[in-house]
């Protein structure tokens, strides 16, 4: 623990240079509303307009239910709006009514400001019973008394069954809610089902025609299917991935012997749970084509953080719900935080950990935040962090906000400063390696483990650092970083470990783990990797972290998974000679975390404060604010610093910070008085002449 506060006490930081976008600063809202729109009533439209979010989640007010045809439900998700009449089928001609509803609904839903609105679908959900029809099923024999809604897809939907090996149909899940929906059950559609997708296809297309801007799509999650689609597509998929020979190789029997597997420890596992991410991407796909030409926006709801390099491209905003609803993430208060394109929930101090493997796995740092708590503290707290560690801002909610003053401070703050959240870039020294995808490969959760631990570590000792996804790990990334932490990296193939060795050759610190690139990325394992022949270990000394110099850089290897130590040791011999550092001092227990982004070469440089030491069961002392806040900024040669000011929501006025700048040092020394719970400070600085 000593040993790496002592690392955090030279922390540093580098520049990374990006054009400025005129429209950076703008916030992005969202909003999800989940009971029924109703356009009689002046106070649902009064807030509509007052609020108007950019982006309005409705519940199923649809013309197709994707999971039981045309039914009579127009709300969602909240319980109150839901009731057994509404999963009875409307006629043709009340279906018809139910399209004019929702074109007037969007006609007067952009109107009042929302420029996008998405409603609910599933992506492979089917309710209803086959044998005595009820559900989906009751209204596929009557698809042909709806003439709008074109030619049946064929086979019956019994055959759109997701299977396992047994040839039994697949749940979505064991319970079904709400109790009026028993007996009928929830079936798991195959996505790789040619009727499903376009049964898809035509739910995406009645949303669009109804003034929709595209779609909220639940339950995108992997169903271990086995149908015969499923079997055959897979062959298929093998047979371009691999030729004969390779084939042989890697697997070592003949494609037509080759089955969807279910052991994790085999190759044929790892190609197996691949193969059917692919499936629900070409899904998902299929919806956002849909309507030609014309875009269809896809929200997506279930893609896991590790899974969601694959998906990128497909979504247009990402839903992730916060494991064990209900309970406290470690500060008193905190019941949820959902996410759209960043981050799920706060792990031990922050929200730091998922919003930099999202943003970086996104490439688009725009997130939404929807905050669920029990107090005003813990949902400003989560205002605060998407300004701090966002940009630009994407904030939303569940229902229409229920604490306006809250909302009202945070987003007037970024209206009268919006030069502050402009599309400066992040960067840090320490970079850490997060593939997701190694989840997929036998004993790749090692990894995910690993790197979640090494970013929770980090971020609790304020190091700042950025992460490297597979999509960006190339020898031009690398060099941006001092020190690159690879955490149990098991899989590797040949093109990203010479990337890993000329990062080392050209100057970089690598501090990697034990068993880093024992394989390549089709299971064959390396009896001897570089690392090994590099570094050599002595017998005497099985056990020491080793400081192996490689060309320019060093390698900094642990025998075993990182702990503080390793990582102490690792920080130090790459990042204490950083051109830019920051160091706070103050109490330990003061939980301030960091951020710093740069505008342009001579501009500003802005630093991101948020005070984590809250404590909601206080009451009206539950914020505990850090005081007298001492940093020092080492900076880079030939600067000069004119000016340091500090904003703040709770603050309409900007201060002027005193600071003291040791030109020959290149030291740069202030202290904000206080942070209550968030504060900007942007240094102005330009290059000497």
């Amino acid at each position: 623990m000593k040993a790496l506060q002592a690392a955090a006490a030279i922390i540093a930081l580098g520049l990374l240079i990006r054009p400025a976008r005129a429209d950076g600063a703008r916030p992005t809202t969202f909003l999800r509303q989940l009971g029924a729109p109703n356009l009689d009533n002046p106070k649902y439209l009064k807030e509509i307009r007052e609020y108007a979010p950019d982006v309005l989640m409705l519940g199923r007010a649809v013309p197709l239910d994707s999971a039981m045809g045309p039914i009579s439900q127009l709300g969602g998700g909240d319980s109150r709006a839901r009731d057994v009449k509404d999963i009875i089928l409307l006629k043709p001609k009340e279906l018809e009514e139910r399209v004019k509803f929702l074109r007037r609904l969007n006609v007067v839903l952009h109107e009042s400001g929302v420029k996008s609105v998405l409603p609910y679908t599933s992506a492979i959900s089917l309710i209803g019973t086959p044998g005595k029809p009820t559900g989906f099923f009751a209204f596929y024999r009557h698809w042909r008394d709806y003439p709008g809604l074109g030619q049946r897809p064929s086979p019956s939907p019994e055959e759109w069954f997701a299977m396992d090996k047994f040839d039994h149909p697949l749940p979505v899940s064991d319970t079904i809610d709400p109790d009026y929906l028993r007996p009928m059950k929830r079936y798991a559609a195959c996505a790789a089902n040619p009727a499903w997708r376009e049964w898809m296809q035509q739910v995406t297309r009645s949303c669009i025609d109804s003034g929709y801007d595209g779609v909220y799509v639940d339950h995108c999650i992997i169903i271990p299917c086995h149908c015969q689609h499923c079997s055959t597509r897979f062959h298929a998929y093998l047979s371009k991935k691999y030729g004969p020979a390779e084939f042989k190789k890697h697997f070592g029997k003949g494609i037509e012997k080759i089955r969807l597997s279910e052991e994790k420890e085999t190759f044929a596992g790892v190609e197996t749970m691949l193969f059917r991410q692919l499936m629900l991407k070409e899904l998902l796909a299929a919806m956002r084509e849909a309507c030609g030409k014309k875009r269809v926006q896809l929200a997506l709801k279930g893609i896991d953080l590790w899974k969601l390099e694959q998906f990128a491209d497909v979504g247009d905003y990402f839903c992730f719900d916060a494991a064990g609803r209900g309970r406290a993430f470690n500060i008193p208060g905190v019941q949820e935080t959902q996410i759209i394109d960043g981050i799920c929930q706060r792990q031990s101090e922050n929200n730091i950990i998922p919003l930099k493997c999202a943003a970086a796995i996104m490439q688009r740092p725009k997130l939404a935040i929807n905050i669920h708590t029990r107090d005003a503290i813990t949902r400003e707290l989560g205002f605060a962090e998407t300004l701090a560690f966002a940009s630009p801002p994407f904030f939303g909610g569940a229902k229409m906000f229920s604490d306006p003053a809250t909302q009202r401070k945070y987003r007037g703050f970024l209206s009268s400063h919006a030069d502050l959240f402009g599309d400066a870039s992040p960067y840090a020294n320490v970079g850490v390696i997060f593939f997701g995808r190694q989840k997929c490969y036998p004993g790749g959760g090692r990894h995910v483990a690993q790197a979640q631990f090494v970013m929770g570590r980090l971020a609790t000792h304020r190091v700042p650092f950025e992460v490297i996804t597979a999509g960006v790990c190339n020898p031009n990334t690398l060099s941006r970083y001092r020190a690159v932490i690879v955490p149990a990296l098991l899989y590797a193939d040949e093109a990203r470990v010479l990337a890993f060795q000329e990062y080392v050759k050209q100057g970089g610190t690598l501090v990697v783990s034990k068993d880093s690139f024992r394989f390549d990325e089709r299971c064959i394992r390396r009896e001897k990797t570089w690392i090994d022949r590099t570094i050599n270990r002595p017998k005497d000394r099985q056990e020491d972290i080793l400081h192996v110099p490689l060309g320019k850089g060093w390698i900094v290897h642990t025998p075993r998974d990182f702990d503080d130590e390793a990582l102490a040791q690792g920080i130090r011999q790459g990042i204490e000679t950083g051109p830019l550092q920051v160091i706070y001092r103050g109490a330990w227990h003061v939980r301030v975390n960091v951020r710093m982004r740069r505008t342009d070469l001579s501009g500003d440089l802005l630093v991101h404060f948020v005070n984590y030491n809250i404590c909601p069961s206080r009451g009206p002392k539950a914020i505990i604010p850090a005081k007298d806040v001492l940093c020092f900024l080492r900076t880079p040669k030939h600067w000069g610093v004119f000016s340091v000011t500090a904003y703040s929501p709770d603050d309409p006025v900007a201060r002027q910070i005193e600071f003291s700048h040791d030109k020959k040092n290149r030291v740069l020394r202030f202290a904000l008085p206080e942070v209550k719970i968030y504060t900007i400070v942007r240094i102005s600085c330009r290059a000497a002449e």
